[in-house]
């Protein structure tokens, strides 16, 4: 029985993984600087005042990547909002930081230094 228990439960987390994994593919991914010159990406103001990210008019939802104060970055968004995994590099490809972000709400943050070492790390939930 434990057996069986366990072979379902793999089965089912695999499924789950790759149902995941499919989703997150089939989102567009887009260049911010790019969009942004060509007037396709802008920005408005959420409903608690945080900044919505508008893609040809409507909420974004997908993946944006580009250079952002010097920096390579990349990030998930849903429906406008900050969402999920947003990263920065420095200029040595070293990761700089990484936050984690629910529906607009900052969770967590990492920051590294240039030389890859943590220097701070913060749980926002809690704070």
């Amino acid at each position: 029985m434990k057996r069986i228990f366990f072979s379902f439960a793999i089965y089912f987390f695999s499924l789950t993984l790759f149902a995941q994994t499919q989703i997150e593919t089939d989102l567009p991914r887009i260049d911010m600087m790019e969009m942004m010159q060509a007037d396709r990406l802008t920005f408005g103001q959420g409903e608690n005042n945080e900044i919505l990210w508008i893609f040809d008019n409507e909420p974004f939802t997908g993946f944006v990547y580009g250079e952002q104060r010097g920096s390579r970055i990349e990030g998930e968004f849903r429906n406008g909002l900050e969402h999920g995994s947003h990263k920065e590099w420095y200029d040595n490809n070293q990761i700089k930081n990484h936050r984690i972000y629910e529906d607009g709400v900052k969770v967590s943050t990492r920051e590294w230094d240039k030389e890859g070492n943590l220097i701070k790390e913060l749980n926002h939930i809690d704070e």
